[in-house]
């Protein structure tokens, strides 16, 4: 509980609006502090909301406050909206983009308003294992939800929201992994790989011949799409009669309309970023696809 100086009172500002403001006292300072709240018009509906709102903004500014003693009553979703910005920045923009997923699946099986603090290890193992063997949801789907969870019960028991780590040590039963067989099906031989570049040759398309090279180049240099379209002049060089490709960025695409796509200067993981030898066939490619400029792509 915290001490306010006066209850909340409201100022008309100069465009016409109503700002709602309370006061408490820091209790690191002992100073009294305002937080305020802005609305159209002041109505009983209006002050109600901004009576909520000046709360949640004083318990928000006051919660770091007891840090080392473990808050009470903080509900993941709480915890979810502290932590988003903070995991916004650690990761590259394709991976936060991929997050909005997982946080739908977090909303629909636990819930926002779900009291971190009441979530245990024995939920988690039952709620990946019902997902897995009741839902049919796929291995990897709950590989990366677990590590959403992990990453948000991690930040949870950094700031005092949890006393221990419920995601620490789980022991899920796991399906079966595929058989090494059942992996190979997945690769292309020779002769099925020949037929998609032929089929993207002869697509209608002005851009087909783009499409087929593009395909072959990732073939022959190992690339993932996102490091193979942004490629530069630059990080192509010749050492003794060889040509070397340096990886060192990737393709931020998703969710992203093509004209506000970039290259970020990071590779999907660390060991990402390498220099690859380039074949005659992929040294063929990069002459006809490249420019003057060194700072141009190859298309």
């Amino acid at each position: 509980m915290y001490e306010r100086r006066t209850p909340m009172w409201s100022e008309t500002t100069k465009d016409g609006k109503v700002k709602f403001r309370e006061q408490y006292k820091d209790p690191l300072t002992g100073k009294y502090k305002k937080v305020s709240v802005t609305y159209d018009k002041n109505t009983n509906q209006t002050r109600r909301r901004a009576q909520i709102a000046l709360e949640q903004k004083i318990q928000s500014k006051l919660r770091h406050i007891q840090d080392g003693n473990i808050k009470k009553n903080v509900t993941l979703g709480e915890v979810i909206k502290e932590w988003e910005p903070v995991y916004k920045k650690q990761v590259l923009s394709g991976t936060y983009y991929s997050w909005s997923t997982y946080k739908k699946i977090i909303k629909d099986k636990i819930g926002f308003d779900v009291l971190i603090n009441k979530i245990t290890s024995k939920y988690l193992i039952n709620l990946y294992e019902d997902m897995l063997y009741k839902e049919d949801y796929k291995r990897g789907t709950i590989i990366q939800l677990k590590a959403k969870i992990n990453h948000i019960m991690k930040y949870a028991y950094q700031h005092d929201y949890i006393s221990t780590l419920p995601t620490a040590n789980l022991e899920i039963n796991w399906p079966r992994e595929r058989k090494k067989s059942e992996i190979e099906e997945k690769f292309l031989e020779n002769d099925e790989l020949r037929k998609v570049i032929d089929y993207l040759e002869h697509l209608q398309s002005p851009n087909h011949h783009l499409y087929a090279s593009l395909c072959e180049w990732m073939v022959l240099t190992g690339m993932r799409f996102g490091e193979a379209t942004t490629i530069q002049v630059k990080n192509v060089y010749k050492a003794n009669n060889k040509y070397f490709v340096e990886i060192c960025g990737t393709l931020v695409y998703k969710g992203l309309k093509s004209k506000k796509q970039f290259k970020s200067p990071l590779t999907k993981t660390n060991d990402s970023q390498r220099t690859i030898l380039l074949p005659k066939k992929a040294v063929a490619i990069y002459k006809e696809f490249s420019k003057e400029s060194e700072e141009d792509y190859l298309d």
